[in-house]
């Protein structure tokens, strides 16, 4: 989507993209963004790993692509 597609569907003001006259945006101009929480109040992570053995590595951010297919075994 362009830049003024997305400005149009969240009504974000472009104006203040263009010029740096503009000492900082208010905050209806950005998008809402809700991060999913368990039911113990901790962010959700965004993968786990689980080895054979039983243990699991849970990740709250993706880790660099070259160490999950390092993971593999093979390249």
């Amino acid at each position: 989507m362009s830049v003024e597609e997305y400005a149009e569907v969240y009504a974000v003001d472009l104006a203040l993209l263009k010029g740096a006259e503009q000492s900082e945006p208010a905050l209806d101009d950005f998008v809402k963004v809700q991060v999913d929480r368990d039911v113990y109040g901790e962010p959700k992570p965004v993968c786990s790993l689980r080895n054979a053995t039983g243990w699991t590595l849970s990740c709250h951010e993706w880790p660099p692509v070259e160490w999950l297919r390092s993971l593999g075994g093979s390249q």
